[in-house]
């Protein structure tokens, strides 16, 4: 995606366009599925996290500033998800004394 095909589709994004949110959507769910399950090895957890990440996506575009590619903003919020997942694991499966 160029620059200018990104700024518009953020354009559109901005101003609440269901059409490009769908597109946005098709273009990089499997991506963000495909991180997520790498990261977290468990398919149903990757569907979850790659739901997620389009909801917040939804409603933080506005916070979007453009510095980056808009892949790699959201390639950071479904990282960032991940991690709270996987520090959730660690915290479970620690007994109390190592906590």
């Amino acid at each position: 995606m160029n620059e200018s095909t990104q700024q518009e589709l953020v354009d559109n994004l901005k101003s609440g366009d269901t059409a490009s949110f769908a597109y946005l959507y098709q273009e990089f769910s499997g991506k963000v599925f495909t991180l997520a399950y790498r990261m977290l090895g468990n398919k149903e957890e990757a569907q979850d996290i790659t739901q997620e990440t389009f909801i917040r996506v939804f409603n933080n575009i506005h916070q979007f500033k453009g510095e980056s590619k808009l892949y790699t903003w959201i390639y950071t919020i479904t990282r960032n998800l991940c991690y709270h997942i996987l520090q959730s694991r660690k915290k479970v499966h620690l007994p109390p004394w190592k906590r």
